[in-house]
Protein backbone atom coordinates (compact mmCIF):
# COMPACT_ATOMS: atom_id res chain seq x y z
CA UNK A 1 0.00 0.00 0.00
CA UNK A 2 2.27 2.37 0.75
CA UNK A 3 4.68 1.55 -2.37
CA UNK A 4 1.81 2.85 -4.12
CA UNK A 5 0.92 5.74 -2.33
CA UNK A 6 4.57 6.67 -3.20
CA UNK A 7 4.18 6.59 -6.37
CA UNK A 8 1.34 8.60 -6.13
CA UNK A 9 3.78 11.41 -4.70
CA UNK A 10 5.57 11.27 -7.54
CA UNK A 11 3.15 11.19 -10.21
CA UNK A 12 1.36 14.24 -8.16
CA UNK A 13 5.13 16.04 -8.21
CA UNK A 14 5.21 15.88 -11.82
CA UNK A 15 1.76 17.13 -12.59
CA UNK A 16 2.73 19.74 -10.03
CA UNK A 17 5.62 20.51 -11.27
CA UNK A 18 4.54 20.61 -14.59
CA UNK A 19 2.03 23.17 -13.42
CA UNK A 20 3.91 25.41 -11.72
CA UNK A 21 6.60 25.96 -14.53
CA UNK A 22 3.65 26.69 -16.72
CA UNK A 23 2.60 29.32 -14.41
CA UNK A 24 6.25 30.84 -13.82
CA UNK A 25 6.56 31.00 -18.08
CA UNK A 26 3.37 32.96 -18.00
CA UNK A 27 3.60 35.44 -14.67
CA UNK A 28 7.00 35.30 -13.94
CA UNK A 29 8.86 33.33 -10.92
CA UNK A 30 7.38 35.67 -8.03
CA UNK A 31 3.91 35.85 -9.21
CA UNK A 32 3.45 32.54 -9.97
CA UNK A 33 4.95 31.61 -6.29
CA UNK A 34 1.68 33.50 -4.63
CA UNK A 35 -0.73 31.96 -7.00
CA UNK A 36 0.35 28.40 -5.99
CA UNK A 37 0.62 29.03 -2.40
CA UNK A 38 -2.87 30.86 -2.23
CA UNK A 39 -4.69 28.56 -4.61
CA UNK A 40 -3.03 25.50 -2.54
CA UNK A 41 -4.30 28.25 0.57
CA UNK A 42 -8.12 27.68 -0.66
CA UNK A 43 -8.28 24.04 -0.96
CA UNK A 44 -6.58 23.43 2.35
CA UNK A 45 -9.51 25.58 3.68
CA UNK A 46 -11.78 24.12 2.28
CA UNK A 47 -10.41 20.56 3.29
CA UNK A 48 -10.25 21.31 6.88
CA UNK A 49 -13.61 23.31 6.36
CA UNK A 50 -15.36 20.25 5.30
CA UNK A 51 -13.34 17.65 7.41
CA UNK A 52 -14.31 20.08 10.13
CA UNK A 53 -11.12 19.74 11.57
CA UNK A 54 -9.56 21.97 14.11
CA UNK A 55 -6.08 23.05 15.03
CA UNK A 56 -5.44 21.00 18.02
CA UNK A 57 -1.40 20.68 18.92
CA UNK A 58 -1.26 16.99 20.71
CA UNK A 59 1.81 17.43 21.73
CA UNK A 60 4.49 19.82 22.08
CA UNK A 61 6.85 20.38 19.27
CA UNK A 62 10.16 21.78 18.20
CA UNK A 63 9.73 25.62 16.85
CA UNK A 64 11.83 24.64 14.12
CA UNK A 65 9.30 22.18 12.74
CA UNK A 66 7.09 25.51 11.71
CA UNK A 67 10.40 26.20 8.94
CA UNK A 68 7.99 23.59 6.92
CA UNK A 69 6.05 26.09 4.99
CA UNK A 70 9.41 28.33 3.87
CA UNK A 71 11.31 25.09 2.64
CA UNK A 72 7.79 24.53 0.84
CA UNK A 73 7.97 28.60 -0.74
CA UNK A 74 11.98 27.77 -1.68
CA UNK A 75 11.23 24.39 -2.92
CA UNK A 76 8.59 25.53 -5.02
CA UNK A 77 10.78 28.37 -6.32
CA UNK A 78 13.68 26.35 -7.51
CA UNK A 79 11.47 24.41 -8.90
CA UNK A 80 9.23 26.74 -11.23
CA UNK A 81 12.57 27.98 -12.16
CA UNK A 82 14.45 24.99 -12.96
CA UNK A 83 11.79 23.46 -15.02
CA UNK A 84 11.68 26.38 -17.12
CA UNK A 85 15.33 26.18 -17.39
CA UNK A 86 16.51 22.53 -18.13
CA UNK A 87 12.65 21.04 -18.52
CA UNK A 88 10.73 18.59 -15.77
CA UNK A 89 12.15 15.38 -16.47
CA UNK A 90 15.82 16.27 -15.41
CA UNK A 91 14.55 18.98 -12.70
CA UNK A 92 12.61 15.90 -11.23
CA UNK A 93 15.68 13.76 -12.00
CA UNK A 94 18.25 15.90 -10.47
CA UNK A 95 15.57 16.14 -7.01
CA UNK A 96 15.64 13.25 -6.99
CA UNK A 97 19.37 12.90 -5.98
CA UNK A 98 19.24 15.72 -3.65
CA UNK A 99 16.34 13.65 -1.87
CA UNK A 100 18.80 10.23 -1.95
CA UNK A 101 21.80 12.29 -0.52
CA UNK A 102 19.68 14.09 2.16
CA UNK A 103 17.46 11.27 3.33
CA UNK A 104 20.12 8.95 3.73
CA UNK A 105 22.48 11.15 5.78
CA UNK A 106 18.98 11.74 8.06
CA UNK A 107 18.43 7.76 7.85
CA UNK A 108 21.88 6.77 8.35
CA UNK A 109 22.69 8.75 11.58
CA UNK A 110 19.16 8.79 12.63
CA UNK A 111 18.94 12.58 12.62
CA UNK A 112 15.82 14.43 13.67
CA UNK A 113 14.88 11.83 16.38
CA UNK A 114 14.41 9.66 13.82
CA UNK A 115 15.42 5.05 14.16
CA UNK A 116 18.74 4.94 12.06
CA UNK A 117 18.42 2.90 9.14
CA UNK A 118 21.99 1.93 8.40
CA UNK A 119 22.64 2.06 4.88
CA UNK A 120 23.31 -1.59 3.22
CA UNK A 121 25.22 -2.85 0.11
CA UNK A 122 21.89 -3.49 -1.82
CA UNK A 123 20.94 0.56 -1.36
CA UNK A 124 24.46 1.10 -2.17
CA UNK A 125 24.00 -0.58 -5.56
CA UNK A 126 20.66 0.45 -5.91
CA UNK A 127 22.31 4.56 -5.95
CA UNK A 128 24.91 4.00 -8.07
CA UNK A 129 22.72 2.77 -10.73
CA UNK A 130 20.30 5.87 -10.18
CA UNK A 131 23.27 8.38 -10.07
CA UNK A 132 24.18 6.57 -13.51
CA UNK A 133 20.87 7.09 -15.07
CA UNK A 134 20.40 10.23 -14.12
CA UNK A 135 24.30 11.17 -15.37
CA UNK A 136 23.71 9.87 -18.81
CA UNK A 137 20.22 11.98 -18.50
CA UNK A 138 21.94 14.85 -17.69
CA UNK A 139 25.22 14.44 -19.66
CA UNK A 140 25.45 17.28 -22.39
CA UNK A 141 24.39 17.11 -25.89
CA UNK A 142 27.15 17.75 -28.18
Amino acid sequence: MYSISAMAIGTLISLMLFANGSLQMAFGASQSLVIIHATGTIVLIAILYLKRASFKVKEKINPYLFSAGALGVLLVFFNVTTVASIGLTLTIALGVIGQIIISSLIDHYGLFALEKRRGSFKKIAGFILIFAGIAVMAWPRG
